[in-house]
């Protein structure tokens, strides 16, 4: 055999033993790299949670009706940190509220104030913690403040029943009235009179009220018909009988 064949093998069995196999660096550290990347990872989880945690409103129980509802965190405000907050709507459906019914807020931590409000496309209607006649899928919200500064708002989803034929022709809210009148304008005639109308419903013709309000049992082409929150109050095709009415009616 040669010398600098010798020599070769050696050189050989030399660098194996002093450069190890790239892929036998790997097989050694790769459980302690692993085990690194899961203790990173677990801390940068428990940061987070911890985080949500600090930064996450109380939780209100609200029922409306005696029934359980959810109410869904959307803003907090904690020393002077604004926290928007996003959630994924429920699979289960949208839970199904009587009107005409009280809603309910109770924190085991106390707020200040809470105020119970509805947003519409234009306003922000306050409502006295009470769910009103209007029908079909709605969105109230709760507001409460603490004294040490913190702020939350929770949306809560339901969907109002109608329980009673032509619910939409009742008033919004307790104490208020509202008019259905066929025929002529009569406003200026009505509002004389110290009664708080907050909705009116005109038609100019018979036929299109019969059409849209079959359940009324429209007979007249002349027609008024006063409602309160919870029912029809009274009709008269005869508007000098019906600002009669209204002269010596006490809600």
């Amino acid at each position: 055999m040669k010398t600098d064949e010798i020599s070769g093998s050696t050189k050989e069995m030399v660098k194996k033993a002093i450069i190890p196999n790239k892929g036998d660096l790997m097989k050694k550290h790769l459980p302690k790299l692993t085990m690194f990347l899961g203790v990173l990872l677990v801390l940068v989880l428990y940061d987070n949670f911890s985080l949500r945690k600090i930064n996450k409103p109380p939780a209100p129980e609200v029922t409306v009706g005696g029934k359980k509802v959810e109410a869904y965190p959307k803003e907090y405000t904690k020393d002077e940190e604004v926290t928007v907050i996003s959630y994924k709507k429920p699979k289960e459906q949208t839970p199904t509220v009587n009107p005409r019914t009280k809603i309910k807020v109770i924190f085991k931590d106390k707020p200040e104030t809470v105020r119970i409000t509805e947003g519409v496309p234009y306003f922000e209607e306050v409502i006295n913690q009470e769910v009103n006649n209007r029908a079909g899928e709605r969105t109230f919200l709760i507001k409460a403040k603490w004294e040490d500064k913190k702020e939350a708002t929770y949306e809560i989803p339901v969907n109002v029943k109608e329980t009673v034929p032509n619910q939409d022709l009742l008033a919004q809210s307790e104490g208020e009235h509202s008019l259905f009148t066929i025929g002529p304008n009569t406003d200026e005639e009505i509002n004389q009179y110290d009664l708080q109308i907050n909705q009116m419903h005109g038609y100019e013709t018979l036929d299109q009220a019969k059409l849209d309000y079959p359940e009324l049992k429209l007979d007249s082409e002349t027609l008024y018909i006063l409602f309160n929150y919870r029912k029809e109050v009274y009709r008269s095709d005869n508007l000098k009988e019906f600002t009669t009415f209204l002269k010596s009616y006490e809600p």
